[in-house]
């Protein structure tokens, strides 16, 4: 009866973040842990910074993306995301998030003078 489960492999977007070999199940837990840790950080932000303008939800979508991206770029450019430690991955999905938040706030104070 164990020997009839297959372990589904990740999604494609999932293995260019480097997610190669692990199951579908871990690959969604960690993608859905990133999400609420966006939110959390959003409402952080938004409480401390009020004056950024895109609201809790814009705070939380801007910091997912970040995050994603930047583990994106380190997949590309440094090495996969199994290999790397998981502070070294909390940093850089924290880093990532919070610089494209402040970026769009630059731009975004650009735009309106």
């Amino acid at each position: 009866m164990l020997g009839d489960l297959r372990i589904s492999r990740a999604p494609p977007m999932l293995r260019t973040l480097g997610f190669v070999n692990v199951p579908a199940e871990v690959a969604a837990w960690f993608v859905f842990f990133v999400a609420l840790g966006s939110l959390l950080a959003a409402w952080v932000v938004d409480n401390i910074m009020d004056d950024l303008g895109f609201g809790v939800i814009g705070n939380a979508v801007l910091l997912f993306l970040g995050a994603l991206g930047g583990l994106w770029a380190w997949n590309l450019y440094e090495g996969t995301v199994r290999a790397t430690d998981p502070v070294t991955l909390t940093l850089i999905c924290v880093g990532s998030g919070f610089f494209a938040v402040f970026a769009m706030a630059i731009l975004r104070r650009m735009a309106h003078g």
